[in-house]
């Protein structure tokens, strides 16, 4: 299945990151002005109230596309309706006790929920970028295949062959785990806890077994999609030809699947 650059997804939480830190930081600009200038008249008090309503949408928007990212979309909604509720107050309000300090309870919301994300963000992007290196050499795996002096007639033959690369080539790697779903556990054939990774293997000799692992993979999307530890899940596909299956047929086969799953292709060499 076609998929996106390595480093798509970090880079645009990355930019987003920094986008919607600028904006945030801009957004103090009117405040200081509010606070240490002032406005003299009605017109300049309206002007530096609308300058500061755009820059807080623009901030709140750029803060919702990074929620949209790091899929919370829960707490998209939860922001949302805080951010509609506050709006019909005032941006600006002179505190009673100290006419040097200007408070703004919007931004406030808007400071305090972005700097709550920027650490869930930063973890997100790391993690990402492990589980894409993993990625990255399972789509190798005929070269492991070749390396290895061996040719699989099997799909535990196969195994074989990838469990000894993988556990002597990555950290944290294990060939047997369960992942519990209540009330049932599942088995994967490989999986990377620490990463929140799980990996599953299927040998193709031929269009039936292309068949009968595609119908297997969506048996486990629906399975594993239950599992709270693990987040990420990869089906590698390994055909001993080319002609029993393209990229384009295996993603008509899954057609939008969970974004939580990649499907991998590989020819044997």
């Amino acid at each position: 299945m076609a998929q996106a650059p390595t480093d798509a997804l970090t880079t645009s939480i990355g930019a987003c990151i920094s986008r919607a830190r600028e904006v945030i930081n801009e957004t103090w600009q009117p405040l200081m002005q509010a606070t240490h200038l002032g406005a003299d008249t009605e017109e300049e008090t309206r002007l530096l109230q609308q300058q500061l309503d755009w820059q807080l949408q623009t901030a709140s928007e750029s803060l919702l596309i990074l929620l949209e990212m790091l899929g919370a979309p829960r707490a998209a909604e939860r922001f949302t309706a805080r951010w509609d509720d506050a709006s019909g107050k005032m941006s600006l309000a002179l505190d009673a006790g100290d006419m040097d300090y200007v408070s703004c309870p919007r931004f406030e919301m808007l400071s305090a929920t972005f700097e709550s994300l920027v650490p869930e963000a930063t973890q997100a992007v790391t993690l990402r970028a492990k589980q894409d290196i993993v990625r990255e050499a399972l789509e190798c795996t005929p070269k492991i295949v070749k390396a290895s002096n061996k040719t699989p007639n099997s799909e535990t033959d196969l195994h074989t062959i990838i469990h000894k690369h993988m556990e002597a080539t990555f950290v944290g790697y294990l060939r047997k785990t369960a992942i519990a779903t209540s009330p049932k556990y599942y088995i994967p054939d490989g999986a990377f806890p620490n990463l929140e990774l799980a990996i599953e293997w299927k040998y193709l000799r031929n269009k039936d077994d292309l068949k009968r692992a595609i119908d297997e993979i969506k048996t486990d999307i629906n399975s594993y999609g239950q599992s709270r530890l693990y987040t990420r899940f990869f089906g590698v596909f390994y055909q001993i030809n080319s002609s029993i299956c393209t990229p384009r047929e295996l993603k008509l086969a899954f057609g939008n699947p969970t974004p939580s799953w990649d499907m991998i292709l590989v020819t044997a060499p």
